[in-house]
């Protein structure tokens, strides 16, 4: 399975189609957004507006989910959903990205977090992934195209790999030491 969205995160914008030729978010076993400086309920409702615009725009997505850390996870339909055109995807994106948190542009990464991230993705490596890539500076960690189809974060080996390098993910500021997952861009 492929992730099927087009998803910013505050360390970066991901997305992948369900053909696989997209990008993934490295995370919690889902793709999802970080953010230690809005209340869960306004950037709910800011990314309820981003997945309303997609879809308004031709890209069918649920409303994504807020966890009680303000993860926001993504989603698209799975099993026999039709695969997503890039270049829509893309098109409805740029239309809808200023209801992502800031604007859909990511922020630059600290060199302290790009050096966390990269030893999650070393960690990743190491435990089943050996394509998984290392993180951008300009924005997280971008999984282009999944060749083999094994970057699925819905299954257990993804979420066991995760497990094992969570530790290495660099934590939020002003959020007690939570861990932020990736993205890329």
């Amino acid at each position: 399975m492929a992730l099927a969205a087009i998803l910013l995160l505050l360390t970066g914008c991901a997305g992948e189609n369900n053909n696989g030729e997209g990008v993934a978010s490295a995370g919690d076993g889902k793709a999802s957004a970080t953010t230690g400086t809005q209340s869960e309920g306004d950037l709910a409702a800011q990314t309820a507006k981003f997945a309303q615009c997609m879809r308004d725009n031709g890209i069918d997505m649920p409303d994504p989910q807020v966890d009680g850390e303000g993860r926001v996870s993504f989603g698209m339909p799975k099993g026999d959903a039709e695969p997503v055109d890039r270049e829509k995807m893309q098109a409805a994106h740029e239309k809808c990205k200023q209801h992502l948190p800031n604007g859909g542009e990511p922020p630059k990464l600290s060199d302290e977090d790009l050096e966390k991230m990269r030893k999650f993705s070393q960690c990743m490596r190491e435990n089943g992934y050996p394509d998984f890539p290392d993180p951008q500076p300009e924005g997280g960690i971008r999984i282009e195209g999944d060749q083999n189809g094994d970057m699925d974060p819905e299954s257990q080996k993804w979420k066991d790999a995760h497990a094992k390098c969570e530790q290495y993910m660099p934590t939020r500021p002003g959020d007690g030491g939570q861990k932020q997952t990736g993205g890329g861009s």
